[in-house]
């Protein structure tokens, strides 16, 4: 998993340059659920939100 992780990331790298305007958004939307959920910082979110966004960008290509 680690090793896998590893691999993956420098392509997503590139990927977030390609799509930074979305790669934002996301992130703009992150900070919210992160401001929004202050008193109670869930872990949840944090992976709802990647998968969310990690869905999304495999829409857009």
């Amino acid at each position: 998993m680690f090793f896998s992780f590893f691999c993956f990331f420098p392509s997503f790298v590139c990927f977030v340059f390609l799509f930074d305007f979305f790669f934002l958004l996301c992130f703009f939307v992150f900070v919210c659920f992160f401001l929004f959920d202050f008193c109670l910082i869930s872990f949840f979110n944090f992976v709802f939100l990647f998968v969310f966004c990690f869905l999304f960008f495999s829409v857009k290509l």
